[in-house]
């Protein structure tokens, strides 16, 4: 499953606002999520795709659900095909997982081509799983949150890469390899 070249696509780096900062580990959660998520974006709009950005940068709310209702309004008024919601893991694991709100149709077979790609980069692939996480559960598009690794592991964050696993999730969604490296 491919999204059709001049698609929108939207997503957002998670965290990046006051008080959802999300995970400190090795690196902090907001700043490796900012970096692959604006390399997704540089990579999307270099092959012809158009990119909504929902993360609300530098912005402070009461609540981190005000922040995820933030990107869920943003996302449902972009028209885009696909919304990918970028984030790191803690917890004492390793490797890549995506959740998607159920499992079954379009969200799921991103989730599963997007854990088979960033796993091929010396991640352990933990799979797809499901939950009613906020940003998944209410956006009205084909919806993935990708958690791209462990932030607290001395081994994910040995192998992070943010240009490589940007590229992964773009070789994912696209079936296009691509060809702006930084």
């Amino acid at each position: 499953m491919r999204i059709a070249k001049g698609s929108t696509i939207s997503g957002d780096a998670g965290h990046n606002c006051y008080p959802d900062i999300g995970a400190k580990g090795i690196r902090s959660e907001g700043s490796c999520t900012k970096a692959v998520w604006k390399l997704v974006i540089n990579k999307l709009e270099a092959m012809g795709y158009e990119t909504v950005d929902c993360t609300p940068w530098d912005k402070t709310f009461n609540s981190a659900g005000a922040s995820k209702g933030y990107r869920v309004k943003l996302a449902n008024g972009s028209n885009s095909s696909l919304h990918l919601s970028i984030h790191f893991n803690e917890g004492g694991g390793r490797g890549v997982e995506c959740w998607v709100s159920k499992l079954g149709g379009r969200s799921e077979k991103f989730a599963y081509q997007i854990c088979a790609e960033i796993s091929k980069l010396g991640f352990v692939n933990r799979g797809v799983k499901y939950s009613n996480i906020y940003v998944t559960e209410y956006t009205k598009m084909p919806s993935v949150l990708i958690e791209c690794c462990f932030i607290d592991s001395r081994e994910d964050m040995d192998n992070y890469n943010p240009d490589k696993i940007a590229s992964a999730i773009v070789v994912a969604i696209t079936g296009q390899q691509d060809t702006l490296k930084q």
